[in-house]
């Protein structure tokens, strides 16, 4: 299903809360692709002071182009792991695969493009289980005719991309994570000690927060040892260090600027994890 000018085939989530200057420009990358499905979940307030902030969020979303147009809000504040995943559950629900989007993360045009070919072209392989646009290291090449991406075990949040046959696997909870057989698993599939052990890390750290999904999904994927495809060029700019997120403006991830996916896309010759990147990865999270 590759877009046209008469619209994006595949469905867009867009999540969104109180932070209607960034949604906007989210939006408006969305609405450049003119999506054919889109859905939009927004979060309640969680004060009255927060309640005209959300208001304005939500009068972000004016759809002037043919689209089918789902828009949940809640009434209450849900907090981002609920709301986040309550959402995810209702689109894969109701489609078969979707691209994601949260109200900070601006894509590349392209990015919309490089999601419906690598949905299309994997989309029974169940080793690959999401797509994500946001390349932590800016630009990935692995010499002369460098494939158009790679595999990791990791991925990011940042404008991802999966299907419903990955999704019905996500637990928010990550009960497994406290299961003794775990771990070993989780080391014998990373086969690097510096990138289990930060994983490990934060798993500890968020094994029963009730604040954060992403985690629990890569977490979801690592138990299957699923792969995520991420682009040789970030698709994504994250904006949310301006104000609102953990991210702090200094760390190099922040406001990471985007380049455009040339295409025809050039394949790898295998379906395999990229250790090397998953290293850099991890290195260059741990840089903030």
């Amino acid at each position: 299903m590759i877009a046209t000018r008469a619209g994006l085939e595949t469905p867009v989530v867009l999540l969104i809360f109180n932070r209607p200057d960034f949604t906007e420009i989210v939006f408006r990358a969305i609405a450049h692709a003119r999506p054919k499905r889109l859905f939009v979940f927004a979060d309640g307030p969680r004060s009255p002071q927060e309640a005209t902030l959300c208001a304005q969020t939500r009068a972000v979303i004016k759809v002037d182009w043919p689209c089918d147009l789902t828009m949940e809000v809640a009434e209450v504040n849900l907090g981002c792991r609920e709301r986040v995943a309550s959402g995810i559950d209702r689109a894969f629900a109701e489609s078969e695969r979707a691209i994601i989007l949260e109200d900070d993360c601006v894509p590349d045009p392209t990015f919309f493009r490089f999601c419906e070919e690598m949905l299309d072209r994997y989309q029974d392989d169940e080793r690959v289980m999401s797509i994500t646009g946001a390349n932590y290291l800016g630009r990935w090449t692995r010499g002369w005719r460098s494939p158009s991406y790679t595999f990791s075990h990791f991925g990011s949040p940042w404008g991802w991309a999966s299907w419903r046959r990955a999704w019905e696997h996500f637990d928010v909870t990550m009960q497994a994570w406290k299961h003794p057989t775990t771990k070993p698993w989780l080391q014998d599939v990373l086969q690097n000690n510096e990138v289990y052990q930060f994983q490990a890390t934060r798993f500890d750290m968020i094994y029963g927060n009730g604040h954060s999904w992403d985690v629990a999904w890569l977490f979801t994927k690592l138990l299957d040892a699923g792969l995520t495809i991420v682009p040789a060029v970030n698709l994504i700019r994250n904006i949310g260090c301006l104000g609102g997120n953990s991210i702090p403006p200094t760390h190099p991830l922040a406001n990471m600027p985007t380049s455009p996916m040339a295409f025809p896309l050039r394949h790898p010759s295998a379906v395999a994890v990229d250790r090397l990147y998953d290293l850099q990865h991890v290195r260059r999270i741990g840089e903030g």
